[in-house]
């Protein structure tokens, strides 16, 4: 087996990894983890992860390396303490801003999170993150004067994936599982109130057209009578 150079902390573990070892876990009592953290094939799974190898891969693996391994990354795990995600992280050298506040965040914003389910965030983790962390100083999709995109979700979902720091995203899926009812009704209430405030806006706009339209009707009218009278 090529020598594996283990992780030590939770921030260096990779966001897929993260997700995987969730999802592995999804249901879990305290009971059945405590049994399952010693058997074989569940060893071999936490190895198939951090080694981002298949499960064929890992069961080939010598026992005690695999043994090595596989308790390393569960106590590394083990490890892990929640609390509150930051609302300012730097990744690979760049700043990126998340507000935990729904009213806070943009109509695009607020319709691709809603496009994303909590299922989908142990299968593509980075897309939820690129959605709700933005550049620092900049808005979701900002457009130069050419109303070309400078902050596209793509760029920042490659970042993520590589360089996000895999607690932090812990802290982050906790806070937001913990919140995602909340969320969807804070979400569709600030979607009709803005629906409410553009259909006013709308009939504001009509009505002004309509007394323009008045406004020129009369004026057209006058400009008849006139040159009716000056033809008689």
């Amino acid at each position: 087996m090529t020598p594996h150079k283990p992780i030590h902390t939770l921030s260096q573990v990779k966001i897929g990894q993260v997700a995987k070892w969730l999802k592995l876990l999804e249901g879990f009592t305290e009971q059945k983890y405590s049994e399952l953290k010693n058997n074989l094939e569940f060893k071999a799974q936490v190895v198939s992860i951090m080694l981002d190898i298949t499960m064929n891969q890992a069961r080939a693996i010598d026992i005690d390396d695999l043994l090595q391994i596989s308790d390393h990354y569960i106590n590394l795990f083990a490890s892990y303490r929640y609390r509150e995600p930051l609302e300012l992280v730097e990744v690979n050298g760049q700043k990126f801003r998340f507000s935990k506040s729904t009213g806070a965040w943009g109509t695009g914003q607020i319709i691709d999170a809603k496009l994303i389910t909590p299922e989908q965030i142990f299968e593509h983790p980075e897309r939820l993150l690129a959605v709700l962390y933005i550049e620092d100083g900049m808005r979701y999709f900002q457009e130069d004067e050419r109303q070309q995109v400078l902050n596209p979700t793509e760029r920042r979902e490659a970042l993520f994936k590589e360089h996000f720091s895999g607690e932090e995203f812990w802290h982050f899926v906790n806070f937001f599982l913990s919140n995602c009812e909340n969320w969807k009704l804070a979400i569709s209430g600030i979607q009709i109130a803005r629906m409410r405030i553009a259909a006013k806006n709308s009939q504001k706009i009509l009505k002004r057209r309509q007394r323009q339209m008045k406004m020129r009707g009369s004026i057209l009218h006058k400009i008849l009578l006139r040159l009716q009278r000056n033809s008689i």
